[in-house]
């Protein structure tokens, strides 16, 4: 197994265990507050909240499952263009929150002592703390499976050849785009 592959493999099964306290932490907030145990978050009514945390659940099982995906036999069968979808969305979500969780670490390092400044009471610093390491080992795991992935499922892709990139993917391409475009419009009938 090559080294980026190796890499990749590992980022992938990581990133799956650290995004799952997320899911839980969020089931537990649907569950206290229609029980009516947990308050509802600032700013939001009860079915809001139940609906924007119960998407946020989905997110989060369609991430973990992503990530092992991207390991699995089994992911190597699902079609390319869900995968692909699931990685751009997951990995420009994720990644690019990566340097705002980090350097917000950094710079709340002795702040307050609720996450996000105090402002939520239904949020305690633990929450907030599996919350926002849950997205870096995403984020972290996405930036590094994905591209090991791709060179798996499509070993040929990107490759040069010499100075040339390869034609023949493009010919490919552009013959796929045509015949799509040929069936949504037809030629119109020629009158004589």
């Amino acid at each position: 197994m090559e080294r980026w592959d190796r890499v990749g493999r590992n980022a992938a099964y990581g990133a799956a265990p650290a995004l799952s306290p997320y899911p839980l932490i969020k089931v537990a907030w649907v569950v206290g507050s229609l029980v009516g145990v947990l308050p509802v978050g600032e700013g939001f009514g009860l079915t809001a909240w139940v609906v924007l945390n119960t998407v946020t659940i989905g997110m989060a099982s369609v991430g973990i499952a992503l990530s092992l995906a991207l390991v699995r036999p089994w992911g190597m069968r699902i079609p390319g263009a869900q995968v692909a979808f699931c990685s751009w969305v997951g990995s420009g979500f994720l990644v690019s929150v990566l340097p705002f969780l980090l350097f917000g670490a950094l710079l709340n390092a002795g702040g307050d002592a609720r996450a996000g400044g105090g402002a939520d009471p239904a949020m305690p610093v633990w929450e907030g703390v599996l919350v926002e390491f849950g997205f870096l080992g995403m984020g972290l795991g996405l930036a590094l499976a994905v591209p090991a992935y791709l060179r798996r499922r499509w070993p040929d892709a990107g490759r040069r050849v010499g100075a040339v990139v390869r034609v023949e993917f493009v010919e490919d391409l552009a013959g796929v785009l045509q015949d799509s475009r040929r069936a949504q419009h037809p030629p119109l009938p020629v009158r004589r």
